[in-house]
């Protein structure tokens, strides 16, 4: 790599890891910077392993989700990790990130709710149809159809409650104190 070649967020991200991972292990800012030196260039070496060195990275991310979880838009989110980063990039990807979990979380929401009142709907609709083909020995054809309808409808109600379900774990995923 040259030293004008400037590297990609998931290599930054894979670098910062790294460091922190040394870190971790005993390794000290010397040895790490001469690690890493030899995927990058020196300044952006040094720069990556002093965030690694504090894993202010990791505390950015938990800051993201936090401020999303406090129902912070995304303008506000960028703008608030702006005080503590530098790196554009990483402010998106990480705000990124955590946005689309949380559009996630409204859309499993939305739908989650339209598909449990819509299934629940249609399996009464499905279960009248189902026992009145077979109280009145309608055709095949006419069981087999209701029979689908319903088991359908129930898989749509299923569905539904699935939905609801990963968006309560989105929200308090989002919600959860770094203390927890």
């Amino acid at each position: 790599m040259t030293q004008n070649e400037k590297i990609s967020i998931e290599k930054k991200l894979e670098l910062y890891s790294i460091a922190r991972d040394l870190f971790n292990s005993g390794k000290s800012f010397p040895q790490v910077l001469e690690l890493l030196s030899e995927s990058c260039s020196k300044e952006e070496a040094e720069y990556i392993a002093q965030k690694g060195l504090d894993e202010e990275w990791d505390k950015l991310y938990e800051k993201a989700k936090n401020l999303f979880g406090e129902g912070k838009t995304y303008a506000e989110v960028v703008d608030n990790l702006r005080i503590n980063e530098k790196d554009e990039e990483l402010i998106s990807y990480v705000a990124n990130r955590w946005y689309e979990l949380k559009s996630i979380e409204v859309e499993s929401i939305i739908d989650g709710n339209r598909n449990v009142t819509d299934g629940l709907l249609w399996v009464v609709i499905g279960g009248i149809g189902v026992v009145a083909v077979f109280y009145f020995n309608a055709s095949i054809f006419n069981k087999i159809i209701w029979s689908i309808a319903f088991v359908g409808a129930a898989a749509q109600y299923f569905f539904g409650r699935l939905q609801n379900s990963n968006a309560k774990r989105i929200n308090k995923l989002m919600k959860k104190d770094e203390r927890d």
